[in-house]
């Protein structure tokens, strides 16, 4: 990856943005790689990451973790997301939780159950999600306001135009903010279809953004 990017007619180096923000596909290779590569690019202080829940994570922990492969979380097991352990392993820096424990769920045995909703369920749903992109958002703005070099990973859907993640990031000012996310035909994707390997690119852009 180039240490400059070509973004809206304008050359960036890496050095002029406050944060980039990464739409991740829960480790799918593409993503894997995308990320590496930023977080080599960028060398940032701090990385913060959905999937982590309300955890830090050190290198040395990483290692740690990787040794053992277990994991305290009660919601993802060490195989579900040890990707982020390799990650966090191969960088200097400071992997921390952006979101809520458990991601905010309240009855982990009803987790990922292959069943239909009610519509109370989905209506507690839809309200946990803004929860959660607040909270990811408080986090992202509270390391800004110390002045670290930061990227933020998110789950691709978080990244969609009107989630209170990118409403709120978008009202910052005199911040230079680059999202990286993955886009079929020119569309933010986040495995709400079907798709050939060959179909899915990454795409880049300054929030706030008018193509999510």
């Amino acid at each position: 990856m180039e240490n400059y990017l070509k973004i809206l007619g304008r050359k960036f180096n890496y050095k002029e943005f406050d944060i980039v923000i990464i739409g991740d596909l829960h480790g799918f290779d593409k993503s894997i790689k995308i990320e590496k590569e930023l977080i080599k690019s960028f060398k940032p202080q701090f990385v913060l990451h959905e999937m982590l829940e309300s955890y830090n994570l050190t290198k040395e922990e990483a290692k740690s973790i990787i040794k053992s492969k277990n994991w305290k979380s009660k919601l993802f097991n060490y195989k579900s997301i040890s990707y982020i352990f390799k990650l966090a392993k191969e960088t200097n820096a400071t992997f921390i939780g952006s979101d809520l424990k458990n991601h905010g769920i309240k009855n982990l045995n009803d987790y990922h159950v292959d069943r239909e909703l009610t519509k109370q369920e989905e209506e507690d749903e839809e309200k946990l999600i803004k929860k959660r992109e607040l909270k990811q958002a408080d986090n992202i703005i509270r390391f800004l306001n110390k002045k670290k070099k930061l990227i933020c990973i998110t789950g691709t859907y978080h990244l969609r135009k009107n989630s209170v993640l990118v409403k709120t990031l978008s009202k910052l000012k005199n911040l230079n903010i680059l999202l990286v996310y993955p886009h079929i035909n020119g569309k933010l994707f986040y495995g709400q279809m079907d798709f050939k390997i060959n179909e899915l690119y990454y795409m880049y852009q300054l929030l706030p953004a008018k193509d999510l």
